[in-house]
C-alpha cells in the first residue's frame, strides 16, 4: 500500500486529510504492512525486500 511511503512524521497530516475527506458517518479502510516490534525495529529481511527505501510501521506509531 501506500501508507509505507507515507512516513511516520507525516502520520498526522494524512488521517487529519482522511478525516476532512470522510463524509460524518464515513469509513475508512486502512490496509497495511506493519509490525507488533517497537518503531524502527523491523528486521532486516523486511527492510531489504518489502520496503527498500520506505518504512514499515509499528502498530504503536499508528494507534
Amino acid at each position: 500500500g501506500m501508507f509505507e511511503h507515507v512516513g511516520v512524521h507525516h502520520y498526522g497530516e494524512f488521517f487529519a486529510k482522511v478525516n476532512a475527506l470522510l463524509a460524518d458517518d464515513g469509513l475508512m479502510l486502512l490496509h497495511s504492512i506493519g509490525h507488533m516490534s517497537p518503531p524502527g525495529t523491523a528486521g532486516p529481511w523486511l527492510r531489504k525486500y518489502i520496503f527498500p527505501g520506505a518504512y514499515s510501521p509499528a502498530l504503536s506509531e499508528v494507534f
